[in-house]
């Protein structure tokens, strides 16, 4: 089941449209960068760990695959704050390589941490 997100109109200056999520953060992949920023940062390091990738359901979402796990990667506002977050979500493949390889991305992440 996935979480309700009231998203605001669009204030008209082309910024994208953010999904709201309500979960635990990590500290290390918050940041108060502009959503594009943090987007090419999250494809860079993607790249980096030869991620295969594809466009998500919004253009702040990427269906990714590597070492026979499927996940989407997406880059998602912190209600109530000024900040955005990276937030992995395991579609399919085994949880201890997801797991892993979630660890290794969020280390190469380079945002600016709140």
């Amino acid at each position: 089941s996935s979480a309700n997100s009231n998203s605001n109109s669009s204030t008209g200056r082309g910024e994208p449209q953010l999904h709201s999520v309500r979960t635990a953060l990590n500290k290390h992949c918050v940041s108060s960068r502009q959503p594009a920023d943090v987007m090419a940062e999250l494809q860079r390091v993607l790249t980096l760990h030869h991620v295969r990738l594809r466009p998500g359901d919004t253009d702040m979402a990427l269906v990714c695959s590597c070492r026979h796990v499927h996940f989407m990667a997406e880059v998602v506002k912190v209600p109530g704050l000024k900040l955005v977050t990276v937030r992995f979500r395991r579609v399919h493949g085994d949880t201890e390589i997801y797991a892993a390889l979630c660890r290794e991305l969020y280390h190469d992440l380079q945002l600016d941490s709140v």
